[in-house]
């Protein structure tokens, strides 16, 4: 499971460096991770997976020093091994209930939209407890955005979505993730 702030996924291009697709590149980073877990085996295969995709981007002097644009090409090479939760899904039932305006936050007061995750991951009486501090919270910061609408929305927990499906919103409901090309081995060796 990898959980993903999909805030910038509307203004996502990528481009496909290679007719053979051995790398994914992204003229936008359209996905800032936040946390990922899972069971061993699943991290397991994300780490080998990652590094054997790292080595060979620095190998074809594609990479650009930032984990996010790497992250980025496997999410859209392996997009059925990850889950996301989207703050900002226009369409996400628990937006749509809120009849919110454009100006209002898509699903409350839930402080910042990059650590929504945790908020979504915590039981019911400690997001009773987060949603309680961040209205206190925008109380006491008031004065400081004295011009904006004061939003005392409570917190709204929203849905996880597969990857494929957020990719298939973005690309279109016909798109295919593209052929990986790169082996990833059972294990990794440190020794190079």
């Amino acid at each position: 499971m990898k959980i993903w702030d999909l805030s910038t996924l509307i203004s996502a291009k990528v481009r496909f460096s290679s007719s053979s697709f051995t790398t994914v590149r992204f003229d936008f980073v359209f996905l800032a991770g936040s946390f990922f877990g899972g069971p061993p085996k699943a991290i397991d295969w994300y780490t080998r997976t990652f590094y054997v995709y790292h080595d060979e981007y620095l190998a074809l002097n594609v990479f650009i020093g930032e984990d996010q644009a790497t992250t980025n090409a496997l999410l859209v090479l392996f997009p059925e091994r990850f889950i996301t939760v989207w703050y900002n899904d226009p369409i996400a039932p628990a937006h749509l209930q809120l009849n919110r305006t454009v100006q209002e936050s898509f699903l409350g007061q839930c402080n910042s939209e990059r650590v929504y995750y945790q908020f979504w991951l915590a039981d019911e009486k400690t997001q009773d407890k987060m949603r309680e501090m961040w209205i206190r919270k925008q109380d006491r910061w008031r004065w400081w955005g004295w011009w904006r609408p004061k939003d005392r929305m409570r917190c709204q927990s929203t849905r996880a979505l597969a990857m494929k499906e957020v990719l298939r919103r973005l690309f279109g409901a016909g798109w295919e993730p593209p052929f990986a090309s790169i082996a990833v081995p059972a294990t990794l060796s440190w020794d190079h």
